[in-house]
């Protein structure tokens, strides 16, 4: 089995200040407005303002109430790289102190393997299919046991 070799970065932000309701849409467009001119840290054409419609090779994730991780592959994760150090992020207009900012790259290989990969995800996630998605968005019940479940764990 053929492996294929990837760069890998990740950009670990740990922060003061930063809001409850801080989110990886609002951490995507800090980035999104800091490189307006890179497709790759906010997924949108800039000749047509249209979406782009593949794998982001950049994504935004908060972790806890004071940190944040960016996660690039490829080309994205040669422009993380180039990301100075930064002072601050800027989310839902608050300003957030940025105390610590670490950067880890690595190739990887990726494809199919002999043996089972085992993953531990940082934070809960539970895959919903298009159908049960959509009930869940329109109802008001759900919504509110949706969030009593999350505020549990």
């Amino acid at each position: 089995m053929r492996l294929l070799k990837l760069e890998k970065a990740e950009l670990w932000l740990e922060c003061e200040g930063m809001p409850t309701c801080a989110s990886g849409k609002a951490l995507r467009g800090f980035f999104g407005h800091l490189y307006r001119n890179r497709t790759e840290f906010h997924h949108h054409d800039n000749r047509s303002n249209r979406l782009v419609y593949n794998h982001p090779l950049i994504q935004y994730k908060i972790i806890d109430k004071d940190r944040a991780l960016v996660v690039a592959l490829k080309e994205g994760a040669y422009l993380l790289k180039a990301v100075p150090r930064l002072t601050h992020l800027e989310l839902y207009h608050k300003k957030c102190l940025v105390l610590k900012q670490k950067l880890y790259s690595q190739t990887i290989s990726f494809g199919v393997t002999p043996e089972p990969v085992h993953y531990q995800f940082l934070k809960p996630w539970v895959p919903l299919n298009e159908k049960i998605y959509s009930k869940s968005r329109r109802s008001k019940e759900i919504k509110k046991a949706t969030k009593t479940f999350w505020r549990r764990i």
